[in-house]
């Protein structure tokens, strides 16, 4: 997975185009282009959220890198079309995604939405965890199963 080039944008995300193209068949290529934008999370950002406690507990267990992720690939490509297909992919990526990504207010949102999935998946651990241990105290004594080597 040769890298094709990092930016770090005036935003703080750094970017990072790979090419993850490889041989299928007889000459024919699977041509695919991952674009990459990660950050680490700013003290700002974990102050702007309301519970604190759910902010720390959040920043605990996931640590807080943003992270950004798009493929575009194209498949069946002839070997000889293989590197201006791959131009063409990186030049959808600069027009489409890279000005999303430049914005000065991508960060915050990208915080957002990660941090309502680090919210979501913590809640779940805890409940999960809640249904072992009610479910561990249920159980009074271990089943008695000695009557399956008793002998008649």
């Amino acid at each position: 997975m040769p890298e094709i080039s990092t930016e770090h944008l005036a935003n703080g995300l750094c970017l990072t185009l790979t090419d993850d193209s490889r041989e299928l068949s007889g000459g024919r290529w699977l041509v695919r282009l991952r674009c990459e934008a990660r950050m680490a999370a700013t003290e700002a950002m974990w102050q702007g959220i309301a519970d604190q406690n759910l902010a720390s507990a959040v920043r605990e267990r996931f640590g807080g890198e943003l992270f950004f992720s798009s493929v575009k690939e194209r498949n069946f490509i002839a070997a000889a079309e293989r590197e201006a297909v791959l131009a063409e992919l990186r030049a959808q990526v600069e027009e489409n995604i890279l000005p999303y990504l430049a914005r000065p207010e991508t960060p915050a949102r990208l915080f957002r939405q990660q941090f309502e999935k680090w919210r979501l998946l913590l809640t779940q651990e805890e409940a999960r965890r809640a249904a072992e241990v009610a479910s561990v105290a249920d159980e009074k004594e271990p089943a008695d199963f000695s009557f399956l080597f008793k002998k008649d």
